[in-house]
């Protein structure tokens, strides 16, 4: 597959803005034409339908989260090491898409059968790396011995919903934010002193 033209990265970007700011359902491919100064038929060159960007974006975020969590998944180290630094991963590629994570969860509702079952789809491949990972943990006891499609479905539960409340001016680094929330997801919220 080709590498994706300037023009085409800017026209996504621009669309995950106008989704994020109008809603994905009240956005129109007008509004994202206006808002590249294109003229309507013009941007049925890189899309047929506000849908198709929608999945150029989501795959563009998850396809990269999986063949990242691949790698990830055969490096070294004990299966808390490895686990840690995909959840670590996982973060930070929602810091980095914030607008764009907001309104996959948003969308969902208002999207094709074919297109919410190929997210299903991606979304159980990469918690399955995930869930290996942390089976490999509690084999090689590094991990607490918990069901692994529990334990993966809620650190990713969690996770997934730092757009709600993640603020980028906030007073903590994005390198700060992410080592408290996996310091809070790895050891609990209890002082383990008492």
């Amino acid at each position: 597959m080709s590498k994706k033209s300037d023009r085409h990265e800017e026209l996504l970007q621009i669309a995950a803005q106008v989704f994020y700011e109008k809603g994905f359902a009240q956005t129109t491919l007008q509004d994202i034409a206006d808002r590249m100064n294109f003229t309507k038929p013009a941007i049925y060159y890189y899309a047929n339908s506000k849908e198709a960007l929608f999945v150029e974006i989501y795959e563009g975020i998850v396809v990269g989260a999986i063949e990242r969590a691949r790698v990830e998944a055969q490096t070294a180290g004990s299966g808390r090491e490895r686990f840690e630094r995909l959840i670590t991963a996982h973060m930070r590629i929602f810091i980095e898409n914030v607008q764009a994570n907001s309104i996959l969860e948003v969308a969902r509702g208002v999207l094709t059968a074919e297109t919410r079952s190929r997210m299903r789809f991606l979304e159980r491949e990469y918690s399955s790396i995930l869930r290996v990972v942390h089976s490999e943990g509690v084999a090689d006891g590094t991990m607490a011995d918990v069901d692994s499609g529990l334990v993966v479905n809620t650190v990713l539960g969690a996770c997934n919903m730092l757009h709600r409340w993640y603020d980028p001016s906030g007073v903590a680094s994005p390198n700060e934010f992410v080592e408290s929330i996996l310091q809070l997801l790895g050891s609990g919220f209890n002082n383990r002193k008492n």
